[in-house]
């Protein structure tokens, strides 16, 4: 029996959780780490012990790996409160859940966690994002590596270090999330974009509520129709109106034109009256004429077709 230094989580959950005598005292469930580091640091285990499923202080927990079997030996069971706003289950709220990949401008699914032991504790390092994380977590993924090295193939690796990744979906576990957004800023409007339109509904609003009215007016017009929409519904007419007026009048006009009257109507009469006399002046054009193409912004009010 040897002590590890890397494990995937997917090769600990669900195995037995032993005593110094070699008893067993329960199953491990999940892993709870404290989000509040750059990579996550594991702080406590889900045991069900008995039937009964606790929280149990991870620092007396240790893995080994024994006959090419991962061994959990715990020496001390202490029950653990953990900090709900900043704490995270592993497998709960990660796994299988979809990320961002901030290097490859995309979302991905999460398919297993590398974690690495030092001395001071046990972390989350990496995301597995390809097929061979998949494969690992229905246990052929062995096999079939066996079964392709005489080819001299071999399933490519997909991981991608935690720092580089910035994790959306936990509002329903409570946890702060302005860590993971300030990542998001960095990106071009145009690829946070496409990032918040391969989310659902929920996490597209999660997003979008979370940068200001410059930012939030760059992203809308970047977004297909419908997204936008969705978004600007979920704020309160004067939010969706503050960011609508950091727009140009014409893409503006082009979202109020996709809207019930009634609801364009009402941010229209939230707007300054300068913008919502630019953006009623071109919403009253039919579509395809010469004045439905033109921009507002390149020639003053009250002085349009003037020489």
């Amino acid at each position: 029996m040897f002590a590890v230094s890397t494990f995937y989580l997917s090769r600990i959950l669900g195995i037995k959780v032993i005593s110094d005598s070699q008893k067993t005292v329960g199953k491990l469930l999940d892993l709870i780490v404290d989000v509040n580091d750059i990579r996550p640091k594991v702080i406590a285990a889900r045991i069900k012990i008995s039937g009964e499923v606790k929280i149990i202080d991870y620092s007396s927990i240790s893995i080994y790996k024994q006959q090419g079997q991962y061994v959990l030996k715990c020496d001390l069971l202490k029950d653990l409160e953990i900090p709900k706003e900043n704490s995270m289950f592993l497998g709960k709220h990660v796994l299988d859940k979809q990320i961002v990949d901030m290097n490859g401008r995309k979302v991905v699914r999460v398919n297993d966690l590398r974690l690495a032991v030092f001395i001071n504790g046990t972390y989350t390092i990496a995301v597995d994002v390809g097929v061979e994380g998949l494969l690992r977590r229905i246990g052929i993924a062995k096999p079939i590596k066996k079964m392709l090295k005489p080819l001299g193939l071999r399933i490519p690796s997909q991981l991608i270090l935690w720092d580089e990744v910035a994790s959306i979906d936990y509002s329903h576990a409570g946890i702060k999330l302005s860590k993971e957004y300030t990542k998001l800023l960095r990106l071009h409007p145009s690829d946070l974009a496409d990032i918040i339109e391969d989310y659902d509904r929920n996490t597209q609003v999660a997003i979008f509520n979370s940068l200001d009215e410059e930012r939030a007016a760059d992203v809308l017009e970047e977004l297909e129709t419908d997204v936008q929409l969705n978004l600007l519904g979920s704020l309160t007419v004067e939010k969706a109106a503050d960011v609508l007026e950091k727009m140009p009048a014409d893409e503006v006009a082009d979202i109020l034109e996709e809207m019930e009257e009634e609801d364009a109507e009402k941010l229209l009469n939230q707007m300054e009256k300068e913008t919502s006399v630019e953006v009623r002046e071109l919403m009253e054009y039919p579509d395809n004429t010469v004045g439905s193409l033109m921009t507002t912004d390149l020639c003053p009010i009250g002085h349009h077709g003037e020489a």
